[in-house]
């Protein structure tokens, strides 16, 4: 297969990235980033489609963090048949703000033609001084960065969403009106509905969709109902059903479709958790009656973290797994701090001292397994090394 990427060159791939595989580690990195503002590092995850009446392996990425836990690197493979091996498909490298805040995405998808990364899309973002998004602009590799697409943001008095407009590029200039959704919000900040319009030729905003939102007392999505404009009236579409736990995690996501009558089933998502309630898989499924059949599932994994917080205060030891250096990066003068490092056993792998700000650790020679850092300042916690 071939993906054309510039006016110039073909580049081609063993199999190229399809809008499939585009689109899930788009989400996917949208999702780990959502779930790395909540100090739940995702170090893999691995998405399998059903088919045959079992899973299959169909993508996987692996992901770094750096030293303040912001997400730097996703790879993204698929699985190639035959010969039963992971291909290289796509990475994301993300660079960061001296506040935190996402800078840029770049994209790259693999040649197999020369064994490289090649430029494919980039995205920056803008921000007020509330740290909330005011633009996204996305770019194209055609031997240079090309405009794409840009998503402007406005906000209230109150810091609410209450438009986001959407415009492309059209390789000349200037940018022009795509679609925008109007946010109307409840008191609580909350959505009460949203519409969203898109630009005709005659240069007229016409409606599109409408969603309508309900919430629970933890004001969480219950539901979205989803309205389609005919020319002269709203008319249901989809409806998103959310059930929740009792820590207020969703566990079912049921969509609906509207038949003319009635609501009937159409797909839902079923998510697990682990006892930190960090999502650990997604099952995505459809209805056909009478039964709901596996479609495609996404399992996550995560970072081994410190088994005590008072240790997890003092440093941060990353990237955890690792196959060979593992990098300690103090948050309190600990230099000359002796440190060590032990197997399941108890048995002394290694010994040293802590230097200012930032540590190297080479690990390349241990065996594969689970190992324990600890540090000489009368703490008896440990931070668990699994050495791949």
């Amino acid at each position: 297969m071939k993906l054309k990427l510039s006016k110039m060159k073909t580049i081609t791939f063993q199999q190229a990235p399809t809008k499939h595989h585009i689109r899930f580690i788009i989400l996917l990195s949208t999702l780990l980033l959502s779930i790395n503002g909540l100090g739940q590092n995702v170090y893999w995850a691995l998405w399998d489609e059903w088919a045959n009446n079992d899973w299959q392996k169909s993508e996987r990425t692996i992901n770094t963090y750096d030293g303040s836990n912001h997400l730097t690197h996703s790879i993204a493979y698929q699985w190639i048949t035959p010969p039963g091996v992971w291909q290289n498909a796509l990475q994301i490298d993300n660079a960061y703000n001296p506040d935190g805040t996402l800078q840029q995405s770049v994209a790259q998808g693999w040649d197999t033609g020369t064994n490289t990364w090649v430029n494919a899309f980039r995205s920056t973002y803008t921000y007020n001084a509330a740290k909330k998004v005011l633009t996204n602009t996305s770019y194209l590799w055609l031997g240079s960065w090309v405009n794409n697409t840009m998503l402007t943001n406005t906000y209230d008095g109150s810091g609410y969403l209450t438009q986001t407009l959407n415009q492309s590029w059209n390789f000349t200039g200037p940018w022009k009106n795509t679609s925008k959704t109007d946010f109307f919000n409840n008191p609580s900040g909350t959505v009460n509905y949203s519409v969203t319009q898109t630009w005709n030729p005659s240069n007229v905003w016409v409606n599109s969709k409408r969603n309508t939102y309900t919430y629970t007392g933890a004001n969480k999505v219950l539901t979205d109902t989803q309205e389609n404009w005919n020319g002269s009236a709203w008319v249901n579409e989809i409806k998103l059903i959310n059930d929740y736990n009792g820590a207020g995690f969703v566990t079912i996501a049921l969509w609906q479709n509207w038949n003319g009558t009635t609501w009937v089933d159409n797909r839902r998502s079923l998510y697990s958790y682990n006892g930190s309630n960090n999502v650990t898989q997604e099952v995505n499924q459809v209805w056909e009656a009478p039964n709901w059949l596996n479609v495609s599932r996404v399992t996550f994994g995560y970072t081994l973290g410190t088994e005590d917080f008072s240790l997890g205060k003092l440093l941060v030891l990353y990237p955890n797994p690792s196959a060979d250096i593992i990098t300690i990066k103090t948050n309190e003068s600990l230099d000359n701090t002796n440190y060590c490092i032990t197997d399941q056993t108890g048995r002394l792998m290694q010994t040293g001292q802590l230097n200012p700000d930032i540590t190297n650790i080479d690990i390349s020679q241990y065996s594969s397994g689970l190992y324990f850092f600890r540090i000489d300042k009368n703490y008896k916690s440990s931070i668990k090394i699994l050495k791949q």
